[in-house]
């Protein structure tokens, strides 16, 4: 969702709201790397950020995501990763914390699964920090993103984006209002029970 339009849609499915990451991590205020702001919002700078140019995947970091298309994306989301190199970068990412190891090591013994899981979580986070912090989208960075990029084509300030969000999706209310009462009148008696 990134604009008054998908969310007017959503409400009008019966949703309660929706997810607006992608929209909201190319704000102004947004700490996301200016470099990774410019390439979801200026296809240009990313051989065309589009909808399409996503990766859906788990091999990345064991939890299924979507991510940019960037050469680091493609790389890792080729194939798992080898159990060595997750462990390696992981007790990497851990000491970068400074997170004892003693605490990591029990899980690995009696939850083995979700420890890969978090193990592969933390060897990603160089790949996801060269995308967020240091906006490195030609080599190393994994951004994560939605599909929504394709729509996103400018950085505007938060104020300026939620304003233009309840503006659109107010006249797409509006004008769906105007559409409904046109074909089917004001008239509640029109509608009839149907048992």
């Amino acid at each position: 969702f990134a604009d008054g339009r998908s969310v007017a849609a959503a409400l009008a499915l019966g949703a309660d709201g929706v997810a607006m990451g992608t929209r909201f991590a190319t704000t102004a205020e947004s700490p996301l790397a200016n470099p990774t702001k410019a390439a979801i919002a200026d296809p240009s700078c990313n051989s065309g950020a589009t909808e399409s140019d996503t990766i859906y995947g788990k091999n990345f970091d064991g939890i299924p995501a979507r991510v940019m298309r960037t050469p680091a994306a493609i790389r890792l989301n080729s194939a798992p990763t080898p159990f060595p190199i997750v462990a390696l970068r992981a007790f990497k990412a851990a000491r970068d914390l400074n997170m004892p190891l003693w605490k990591v090591l029990p899980g690995l013994f009696t939850q083995w699964e979700k420890m890969y899981v978090v193990a592969q979580f933390g060897a990603a986070t160089e790949a996801i920090k060269a995308a967020t912090v240091n906006g490195d989208l030609k080599e190393n960075g994994v951004q994560f993103v939605g599909q929504c990029q394709g729509l996103i084509s400018d950085v505007p300030t938060v104020n300026d984006l939620i304003q233009r969000i309840m503006r659109e999706a107010g006249q797409v209310s509006h004008d769906q209002a105007a559409i409904f009462n046109e074909s089917f009148g004001d008239d509640s008696d029109s509608f009839q029970e149907v048992s």
